[in-house]
């Protein structure tokens, strides 16, 4: 025996041919998302819109729901002055008509939405956020895929050079995106591009992180690439690195090969290697100097701890006794514990000192027979 089921009204089957309209139009265009905020951000949402927030209803079992006029629009469909509502789970905490960015997940009505990410017009990198959501999705709407990727990778490369450290952040890891899914990208006209960059990059969390990428690329590369001096060309690996001392110290190598030699002996640890990075710590070039104090780090070089230290106490950069403390921590270097110290008052190099002294604390703790 059969159960009959009830037709839907008018009304109803309206407001379903709607919800299914909206929905179809909601999605997005592009079949593949280009970049990561494309892809982590906005192919979870079917809007994003610009407002502000009118009145907040508090769920008796928990949860809150906001009344929101949209006032602009930048991906998805909606209505300009339309008033939606925003349904959470937790308690939103969007202040009253101050202006925001959401980032929307469609619920089963047509006019209901859930917050999946949201930022403040009002605060301070507001307006670059605002700005760097409008060039993404700009970029993502772009119909041919050679044209997105070079405007992509121009948009990355001028973000690292932005006023905003956000914005520098913000075009870092949107880089790392890119080279990651196009590998194709990387050449010697990059990496020196990139290098540049580096060596004002004020980012500091990410500084280490950009030097890795820069390993990463140059690992990529024909070692005897481009830039490198003609009489280099056709010499071996083995004998590039048995020179590469004697390069290091020479009062004709350029800076721009001075790096090149850093990035080679990084890839390649060893007895060599550590004299030439030990020699680069001694470099008139900041950026040099800094390099080396990095390597040296990341190497695990147990034997230039004394080398660091000095560079510690006497070298006149900031960032380069910054670098050192990175690399003395990561050395695990007990003896540094005093004038590590002495920079945690200091907001640049606070976070790596506190850093290298959990390491070196870690360590200590860690030997069967230390004392306490």
């Amino acid at each position: 025996m059969g159960t009959k089921s009830r037709g839907f009204s008018g009304h109803e089957r309206r407001s379903l041919i709607l919800l299914v309209i909206l929905c179809i139009l909601c999605h997005p265009a592009w079949g593949k998302f280009a970049t990561q905020c494309g892809q982590e951000i906005l192919s979870q949402c079917q809007l994003v819109v610009e407002g502000v927030p009118l009145e907040t209803i508090i769920l008796p079992g928990g949860g809150s729901v906001i009344q929101f006029q949209v006032k602009g629009i930048f991906y998805g469909q909606s209505e300009f002055g339309k008033k939606i509502s925003l349904i959470g789970q937790r308690q939103l905490s969007l202040l009253a008509n101050q202006p925001y960015v959401l980032f929307l997940q469609n619920l089963v009505s047509a006019n209901a939405f859930q917050v999946h990410g949201e930022f403040s017009l009002d605060d301070k990198d507001g307006s670059y956020k605002r700005q760097a959501l409008e060039k993404l999705i700009a970029i993502e709407h772009m119909p041919v895929a050679a044209s997105q990727t070079k405007v992509y990778l121009e948009y990355c490369l001028t973000g690292l050079s932005h006023q905003s450290n956000w914005f520098r952040a913000h075009a870092f890891h949107e880089l790392e995106h890119l080279l990651a899914e196009h590998q194709e990208l990387t050449s010697e006209e990059l990496l020196t591009q990139l290098e540049q960059k580096y060596a004002d990059f004020p980012v500091a969390e990410l500084r280490e992180r950009f030097q890795h990428l820069l390993v990463a690329l140059r690992q990529k590369l024909p070692i005897t690439a481009g830039r490198a001096s003609t009489s280099n060309q056709g010499q071996s690996l083995l004998a590039q690195l048995r020179q590469s001392h004697s390069h290091i110290t020479s009062s004709t190598c350029d800076i721009t090969r001075k790096i090149e030699i850093l990035q080679l002996v990084a890839i390649f640890p060893g007895t060599e290697a550590a004299r030439t990075l030990l020699a680069a710590l001694q470099d008139q070039s900041i950026q040099v100097r800094v390099l080396a104090a990095f390597y040296l780090g990341m190497q695990r070089c147990y034997e230039s701890k004394a080398a660091l230290l000095a560079r510690l106490r006497e070298d006149s950069s900031w960032r380069v006794r910054k670098q050192a403390i990175t690399a003395l921590g990561k050395l695990q270097a007990k003896e540094a514990t005093a004038e590590i110290r002495k920079y945690l008052q200091f907001p640049y190099t606070s976070e790596a000192a506190q850093e290298a002294l959990r390491q070196i604390t870690a360590a200590n703790e860690a030997l069967p027979f230390s004392s306490k």
